[in-house]
């Protein structure tokens, strides 16, 4: 169990303290704003990389599928890498450092390692989307054959199978994700490697994955609110308060894997 810990640099406050330090508040608010901000800057030069390259198009509808798709592209490559920076202003602002709005911008210094770990936390999602895909794939394939239509214990059985197996593979993708809930926060403190960030990751959730459902959990009535005021609520208030409960609960993680 050593193996999987190391005590964190510096002293953390507690998340409430944290929450209601000086500026604390201010400066996430202030860096979600920023991301916001890159967001629409790049839809635009999306649009208007479209636009200019003179795609052959036949209708309008094909010419908003292709901005769209390549707004998703850029998100992807060059938004998301500074939402992942907001752990390390946390990070830092949780240490009682002195540090600037614009080091959300630390996860591009070294964007392919960035880039890499985003792949990683999305991995479940990516997986939970194949079994599901999957899955629907082989219902329709299994209902097209006739020897299934005539033989109705037969087609009930690939069914069953086909559910089972969906449901252990989402299962598993749960998992995986629930292990992989920290890897953010430690990948992106700046005082580790991405592969002792996913072992302690990995090593803070094992025996304790219910501790991390109930923190998750805990924000949902939040975020349904969220959704419910577009997105302010969350600028304001849940953003900033989700983000120091995440790094104090990632610490204390770590704290819990050394006794």
């Amino acid at each position: 169990m050593q193996a999987c810990y190391d005590a964190p640099a510096g002293r953390p406050r507690g998340a409430f303290e944290l929450y209601n330090s000086q500026g604390y508040r201010l400066k996430v608010i202030l860096a979600w704003l920023l991301i916001i901000l890159l967001g629409m800057m790049l839809y635009v030069g999306a649009s208007a990389a479209v636009i200019l390259a003179d795609l052959d198009v036949d209708s309008d509808a094909d010419l908003s599928r292709a901005i769209d798709t390549s707004l998703i592209g850029a998100i992807v490559l060059f938004v998301l890498p500074a939402v992942c920076g907001i752990n390390s202003l946390i990070f830092r602002l949780s240490r009682g450092e002195e540090v600037y709005v614009t080091s959300i911008f630390s996860a591009y210094k070294n964007l392919p390692r960035t880039w890499l770990i985003m792949l990683l936390c999305l991995s479940p999602a990516i997986l939970a989307g194949g079994v599901i895909g999957g899955a629907v794939y082989a219902w329709r394939t299994v209902a097209e054959f006739a020897l299934m239509q005539s033989l109705l214990p037969v087609r009930i059985s690939v069914y069953a199978a086909i559910t089972v197996a969906a449901v252990a593979g989402l299962f598993f993708a749960a998992r995986l994700a629930l292990r992989m809930f920290l890897l953010p926060a430690y990948a992106f403190r700046g005082d580790m490697s991405l592969g002792r960030a996913l072992v302690r990751s990995f090593c803070a959730a094992s025996g304790r994955m219910w501790r991390t459902v109930g923190f998750i959990l805990s924000y949902t009535g939040w975020f349904v609110l969220d959704c419910l005021t577009l997105g302010v609520l969350f600028i304001i208030h849940t953003a900033p308060h989700f983000g120091a409960a995440y790094m104090i609960f990632s610490d204390i993680s770590l704290e819990r894997v050394n006794k």
